[in-house]
């Protein structure tokens, strides 16, 4: 099983969250309609009132501490469920205190070690390793001074919002839903402090990735040691028929020697299995590009990036459900630049002359009010008065590391041009047929970023180095449960006895995961 990166996982799950919830709307209300439907007996409104009475005099999930980390500091059961919530939800998309979250906590999932282990406990173990170098790095993120600014507050005030927008659509109080994914006690109140935490040591990893100083030389050695990391290739794909007889599968891998990369895509697509029109759309889209050894199956990608590959070799990959043809044509390096600007757009409002003119009239008299020495906080400043972009006028026209292919041909043309200098204005037309915005771009250029490369090698580096200094504080981070604590988080259902059930009945069996599932 592939270990994950916890603090990955939780920082993904804490900004993705938000975004999740309209897709449980329907789980939810159903577990909320379904609980309003349930009529209580008279016996049962009793029990239920002593058992309200019991909970009262229960401590609160934030007074009760479940585990010790790094030998004084306590971890209370709403922290770790908390944490335990966000986790099991971005490996399963559903809230961990919902009644059928109980079956999924028990499903059978592999470990490290390829043995199979119920999700709940792959979750605590994974929480166990973690947590304590999780405070270590927010201690190291406080004795440095860091501290969350107004912006990033603003995140944590869109996390809340989200869930109290969700929960009115459902008939519940923010509160309530808060329940439904962290467990009891867990309130807007109770849980800023420890997203505001999870941001911190979030905000610290990032500063610590970038303050590394990786020289030009230690990049070129790490391109030289690990080029297939950093290199494409281009090649021709022809994939066969799933269920092609071993008879056509031998006379395709015949057709090899003598293909060419002019003919080979056509001598080999009747052995796709598709029909003439399917066919002449697999030739079409026979050639890769520019892919990197990471978005390929291993089998095609050892046969690729092999250092002896020459222009022209052929081979069919056979896997256990299909066959590739592959045609090699080159391998390089990606020297490709990614590009920053600004922009101001003048949109045609239609097709017609006078909104042609009204357009260039308007962009003319733009761009005609600034110079070669214009600012750039003056440009963003009239891009967000006067350009029609509105993926990028709140941001005084913006576009940071855009890739070569992302704009309109004229737009890249200018940015793309060896000749354009850093703050050099431009301005271009794009019109219907090139696609896009239709209308005047008036560009800033910004400048371009670090060849693909060298960008990639760089974050390999400064990658190593993080993990080197987390795996420093690791080494002095410790974690232990107390007492019965470890019972106590995001626990599973309690099966109903037969003793407990009324005479008569029986106790109804426990739901398969398959049957959850459906």
């Amino acid at each position: 099983m592939k270990k994950y990166n916890i603090f990955s996982l939780l920082l993904i799950a804490f900004l993705s969250l938000a975004l999740l919830l309209p897709n449980l709307a329907p789980s939810l209300q159903a577990e909320e309609a379904s609980t309003e439907d349930a009529t209580e007996a008279p016996e049962e409104e009793a029990s239920s009132e002593a058992s309200e009475e019991a909970d009262d005099l229960a401590p609160a999930p934030e007074d009760i501490t479940v585990a010790k980390i790094n030998g004084d500091s306590d971890i209370s059961l709403l922290e770790m469920n908390f944490h335990a919530g966000l986790l099991f939800q971005q490996l399963t998309q559903t809230p961990a205190f919902l009644p059928q979250a109980s079956s999924i906590l028990q499903s059978m999932v592999p470990n490290d070690q390829g043995e199979d282990t119920p999700l709940r406990d792959m979750i605590l173990k994974l929480l166990q390793e973690e947590l304590a170098l999780k405070a270590k790095v927010v201690q190291k993120a406080q004795e440095a001074g860091l501290e969350l600014t107004d912006k990033d507050r603003s995140l944590v005030d869109n996390f809340f919002a989200s869930f109290a927008q969700n929960a009115a659509q459902n008939g519940l109080s923010v509160d309530e839903l808060l329940e439904q994914f962290f467990g009891p006690g867990a309130t807007v109140e109770k849980l800023r402090p420890l997203v505001e935490k999870d941001l911190l040591q979030s905000l610290y990893l990032e500063n610590l990735y970038k303050s590394y100083e990786i020289s030009d030389e230690e990049i070129s050695a790490e391109y030289e040691a690990h080029p297939e990391d950093y290199d494409l290739v281009d090649f021709l794909l022809v994939q066969l028929d799933a269920e092609i007889s071993a008879e056509d599968l031998e006379t395709a891998k015949g057709l090899l020697a003598e293909c060419t990369e002019a003919d080979f895509a056509e001598k080999l697509a009747p052995y796709s299995g598709k029909d003439e029109k399917g066919q002449e759309a697999l030739i079409a889209g026979s050639l890769q590009k520019g892919i990197a050894k990471k978005n390929m199956i291993e089998a095609s990608a050892d046969w690729l990036f092999d250092p002896a590959r020459q222009a022209g070799d052929t081979t069919i990959v056979e896997g256990p459900k299909s066959q590739s043809a592959l045609l090699f044509i080159s391998r390089y390096r990606d020297e490709a630049r990614n590009y920053d600007s600004r922009h101001i757009l003048i949109k045609e409002a239609g097709d017609t002359d006078l909104d042609y003119q009204v357009a260039t009239a308007t962009a003319n008299a733009l761009v005609n009010g600034l110079t070669a020495g214009t600012s750039e906080d003056l440009f963003a400043e009239l891009a967000g008065k006067y350009s029609q972009d509105p993926g990028s006028n709140k941001k005084g026209g913006l576009y940071e590391d855009v890739a070569p292919g992302s704009f309109v041909k004229p737009y890249e043309d200018f940015c793309l041009d060896p000749a354009t200098q850093v703050g050099q204005i431009n301005l271009v037309h794009v019109t219907q047929e090139e696609g896009g915005y239709a209308g005047y771009h008036i560009i800033y250029f910004k400048g371009l970023r670090d060849a693909n490369w060298h960008r990639a090698a760089d974050s390999s580096l400064r990658a190593a180095r993080q993990a080197e200094a987390l795996d420093q504080l690791k080494a002095d981070a410790s974690f232990e449960f107390v007492d019965n604590g470890q019972e106590l988080i995001i626990p599973l259902a309690t099966p109903v006895t037969a003793e407990e059930l009324p005479s008569g009945e029986e106790s109804a069996p426990a739901e398969t995961e398959e049957e959850t599932q459906a």
